[in-house]
């Protein structure tokens, strides 16, 4: 049984449930994963947000995009590269995503 402070227990375990949705395909699910592990201390996180913010933004998911986009803008990424950070925000502006949007454009 996992122990932690309290709420620890209910996030662990809607992460193993977001990621269980995300090995089934659910881009929603992905993106979900990657926002709570991003909220998360530590580089091992940050990087597993990524992957997974990767899976959903292959299947153009606008949010996902976004978050690549300012993780390798922010020099955050794995392998950060502006070029890149800024494609990501296109796609996630093309999709839909004021925010990416904005960002795009320099704030």
């Amino acid at each position: 049984m996992e122990s932690g402070p309290p709420g620890y227990r209910d996030v662990m375990q809607a992460r193993e449930l977001y990621r269980q949705a995300c090995n089934g395909s659910d881009q929603d699910a992905c993106y979900s994963l990657g926002m709570s592990l991003l909220g998360a201390e530590g580089a091992a996180n940050r990087e597993q947000a990524e992957k997974r913010f990767v899976l959903a933004c292959e299947s153009n998911h606008p949010g996902a995009c976004r978050e690549l986009g300012k993780l390798h803008l922010g020099g955050k990424a794995t392998a950060s590269d502006a070029a890149k950070g800024k494609t990501f925000l296109e796609q996630a502006c093309k999709a839909g995503d004021a925010e990416a949007c904005t960002l795009n454009k320099g704030g």
